[in-house]
């Protein structure tokens, strides 16, 4: 099954719920990602939710070594390749420009695909930062 259409937002209303399922924006002219007037979660129930447009995540579609899905924002541990314990520490961002997932820490960026998924551990949630 494919989650990569998946996004989760703080509710408007409550900063402390979260929702998940597709998002729904209305355009008010701002050329930020999601800095619109108004954007709407709606969930697997077809309820949408208002959220907060500065705490929107979208999903990557990857899940780590949990089982997990990985999201936009997202603070991992990759044990892969080479990387030190202290190297392998990375934020899961989207590039718009290349239209991907991207993975950086102080020392470097990656591509974030399937591979280095599958041999991450989230260390803490993008909403924990919140």
């Amino acid at each position: 099954m494919d989650f990569s259409w998946l996004y989760k937002g703080r509710s408007i209303e409550n900063s402390s719920v979260w929702y998940v399922g597709g998002l729904v924006i209305y355009e008010n002219g701002s050329s930020d990602r999601y800095k619109s007037e108004e954007c709407y979660i709606t969930d697997f129930t077809g309820i949408q939710h208002q959220v907060d447009p500065y705490f929107i995540y979208k999903s990557t579609g990857l899940f780590n070594a949990n089982g997990e899905l990985i999201w936009e924002g997202d603070h991992l541990h990759i044990d892969y390749l080479d990387f030190s314990p202290e190297d392998g520490d990375f934020v899961v961002t989207w590039d718009q420009n290349g239209a991907k997932f991207i993975a950086s820490n102080e020392i470097q960026l990656i591509n974030f695909d399937r591979v280095f998924a599958e041999h991450s551990m989230v260390i803490s949630a993008a909403e924990d930062y919140v």
